[in-house]
């Protein structure tokens, strides 16, 4: 699944969830309106080189700044826990952290205060988080 281009409907679902929001520095559209983007630029021509289509690799984008990063020169990294490091054009970084409620959740989970028997988000018609 990791090498092909389109990205799975459960997929962008934890990509929304996770994110919140656009993670262009300072933008707020809401996840739900944004495309759900390759940090690291899919390869077309050899999918083992680069470019998974896995949440490490994943994030939210309005298309404004979907093309933005497409067209642009700014360089974008992406963390396994989602944190979003952004250079741009003059060497500035910018740091933005994904606050949808997947994100809330794994936070909470990683500094113990979720109850081990609470299991979220809830199995819907066969959705299972991978994380």
């Amino acid at each position: 699944r990791t090498r092909t281009y389109r990205i799975a409907e459960d997929l962008k679902r934890r990509i929304r969830l996770r994110d919140g929001t656009c993670r262009h520095p300072g933008c707020s559209v809401r996840a739900e309106f944004c495309d759900v983007d390759h940090v690291r630029p899919f390869d077309h021509t050899d999918p083992s080189r680069g470019g998974p289509t896995a949440e490490h690799n994943l994030m939210c984008l309005c298309r404004r700044h979907h093309r933005f990063k497409t067209h642009g020169s700014w360089r974008y990294h992406l963390e396994r826990d989602g944190t979003l490091t952004v250079v741009t054009d003059t060497g500035r970084r910018l740091r933005t952290r994904p606050f949808g409620p997947l994100a809330r959740w794994r936070e909470l989970e990683a500094h113990g205060r979720v109850a081990p028997d609470v299991v979220w988000p809830p199995n819907r018609g066969g959705y299972r988080l991978a994380c």
